[in-house]
């Protein structure tokens, strides 16, 4: 997962909730301004180390933005849920994943992971 701080924390305690836990929850900005960060979410300042990280997933749910979506491999089951959007408009009526129907919406994406596993 890549995103903003309270973005990746809050989803990976969400999908702790349903039993999924997160390998990587990788913040997209620095650190330094968060008091007491959760030691598992990490700040990769060299490019190229978060790149070989997304590379190498196989089989794997990514929530990200589309420019970490795009240099996953095609195996992969991709969800857009930060910036930057670069593949259309963000008009969806599920984001921010909220509610019940943002809820709804990340249950259905990751049902459809899991049928990628079968």
């Amino acid at each position: 997962m890549i995103g903003e701080y309270d973005l990746v924390k809050g989803l990976s305690a969400f999908l702790r909730s349903v039993g999924i836990d997160v390998k990587y929850k990788l913040c997209s900005h620095s650190l330094k301004s968060i008091v007491e960060p959760e030691l598992d979410i990490r700040y990769i300042s060299v490019e190229k180390e978060k790149i070989d990280i997304l590379k190498k997933l196989q089989k794997t749910l990514v929530l990200a933005d589309d420019v970490s979506h795009r240099l996953c491999d095609s195996g992969n089951v991709v969800l857009r849920v930060s910036a930057p959007f670069i593949d259309g408009a963000q008009i969806a009526t599920h984001l921010p994943l909220l509610g019940e129907k943002g809820t709804d919406f990340l249950l259905e994406t990751i049902e459809a992971y899991y049928q990628t596993l079968a």
